[in-house]
C-alpha cells in the first residue's frame, strides 16, 4: 500500500471518528477466538461484526491493541471504539498480547504476538469476512507502537 493510500485510509477513519455522532453505545456480541498458543497460554482476539454483516462479505477491518507501556493493560480498553466502528460498517478486532506484569515478557514478545494476530486474520480472512488488503492497525501507548 502506498503512502498516499495509507494517508487516505487514516484520514477516512479520523473523519468517521470525529465528525459522526460519537461513540455508539449499541452492544454487539463479539466472537472470541484463540489466535496463538504458547505452552498453556492462549492469546485471543474479539471480533465485532456490523449488524448488517452477511456471510460471504469481505469488509474492511480495524484492529485495536490496548495500551499499558508494555507492562499491563486490558483487551477491553478499546471496546467502545470497536463498537463504534462496527456500527459504521467495519469489522473491529480487539487483540490480546503478552505484557510484563502478567506474563514476565518484554516488548519483543508483544511485537511477536501483534504480528501473529495479523497473520491469523490474513490467513483466515475469507472465513472471517475480512478484506486482507484493507486492515487498519491502531492502539494506544504500547499498542500504538504495535
Amino acid at each position: 500500500m502506498s503512502l498516499l493510500n495509507c494517508f487516505r485510509l487514516v484520514s477516512f477513519f479520523l473523519f468517521v471518528h470525529f465528525f459522526t455522532d460519537g461513540l455508539s453505545q449499541e452492544k454487539i456480541n463479539p466472537i472470541e477466538l484463540t489466535y496463538k498458543q504458547i505452552d498453556t497460554l492462549k492469546l485471543s482476539l474479539k471480533i465485532y461484526y456490523p449488524a448488517s454483516y452477511q456471510k460471504g462479505q469481505s469488509l474492511p477491518t480495524i484492529v485495536f491493541y490496548f495500551g499499558g507501556g508494555w507492562n499491563g493493560g486490558s483487551i477491553t480498553q478499546f471496546e467502545p471504539h470497536a463498537l463504534h466502528y462496527a456500527n459504521k460498517g467495519l469489522i473491529s478486532v480487539l487483540i490480546d498480547y503478552r505484557v510484563k506484569t502478567k506474563h514476565q515478557t518484554s516488548p519483543f514478545e508483544s511485537l511477536k504476538d501483534a504480528k501473529s494476530a495479523i497473520r491469523y486474520l490474513r490467513k483466515n480472512a475469507q472465513n472471517l469476512g475480512i478484506n486482507p488488503d484493507r486492515i487498519v492497525g491502531s492502539g494506544g501507548s504500547a499498542g500504538g507502537h504495535l
